[in-house]
């Protein structure tokens, strides 16, 4: 489905992304995880051919060169959420979510039945539609990010890219998110999600994609096999530790572990 193939960016003289290589399977869920300042955010905007690769690698979807694509073709096969979204106009939620359907859209005729339907049923998906008709510009963060996921949604793609799409979540609103991606995924689509909380990763990721502070990929895999004691200890230093409980690993923080020794 996805394949980057030594990649590199840089911002000037400064190396960003360095030989950054890996393959995402059709239908599955994966996490791209690391530090701070590592890459994520521009490999996606790599990816979406937001930025132009100016020095080396490729990136190739169905075996197809983005070069060789125009936007609106990339617009109808990946669908991306950033981490933030600062509106320019006061839309309302019904509208911002139809935009999605932008690059579906022939001629000067606007939304067809189809693509309000596509409308209803992704802020249905994304638990929003009492939120339809209020204005995007006066919702909290966290409504945002469902709305612009709802947009990801209605614009129907093969491929999700998703940039730190709980930052503002409540818990309930993470772990509701996680699940309505794991069931798309199951049904086909492709999901890659940028996130900095290793038991989402653990949970509900089929795998992982590992950077590292120089930009370049540590490991990659699955998130078991990636996300050790040791690999953890290297990102975090002590500050936390991988646990194994009848099947399921978890991250704790070190106090709790130490809290619970007394």
């Amino acid at each position: 489905m996805l394949s980057v193939k030594n990649l590199y960016y840089s911002y000037g003289n400064i190396d960003v992304l360095k030989d950054v290589t890996f393959n995402v399977k059709k239908g599955s869920l994966c996490a791209l995880f690391g530090p701070n300042g590592t890459g994520k955010t521009t490999l996606f905007k790599c990816i979406t051919k937001l930025y132009d690769i100016k020095k080396q690698g490729e990136i190739l979807i169905d075996n197809k060169n983005i070069r060789e694509m125009k936007s609106h073709q990339i617009a109808r096969i990946i669908a991306y959420v950033p981490q933030e979204h600062k509106p320019p106009f006061p839309y309302t939620v019904k509208e911002v979510v139809l935009m999605g359907r932008t690059p579906h859209m022939g001629g000067i005729f606007g939304p067809c039945k189809k693509d309000i339907k596509a409308t209803i049923e992704a802020m249905e998906l994304a638990g929003i539609s009492h939120l339809a008709n209020r204005l995007y510009t006066n919702l909290s963060g966290g409504q945002r990010q469902l709305v612009l996921l709802a947009r990801a949604f209605a614009q129907d793609t093969k491929i999700l890219l998703l940039d730190e799409p709980t930052s503002n979540l409540d818990f309930k609103n993470q772990i509701t998110l996680w699940n309505t991606i794991k069931k798309i995924t199951s049904k086909g689509k492709t999901a890659i999600i940028c996130t900095h909380d290793p038991n989402h990763v653990f949970w509900f990721c089929d795998s992982i994609i590992l950077l590292g502070r120089e930009g370049s990929i540590i490991s990659q895999g699955n998130p078991i096999e990636v996300l050790t004691d040791k690999v953890i200890h290297q990102i975090y230093g002590d500050f936390c530790n991988v646990r194994h409980y009848d099947n399921r690993s978890i991250v704790i923080p070190s106090i709790l572990k130490s809290c619970s020794n007394e």
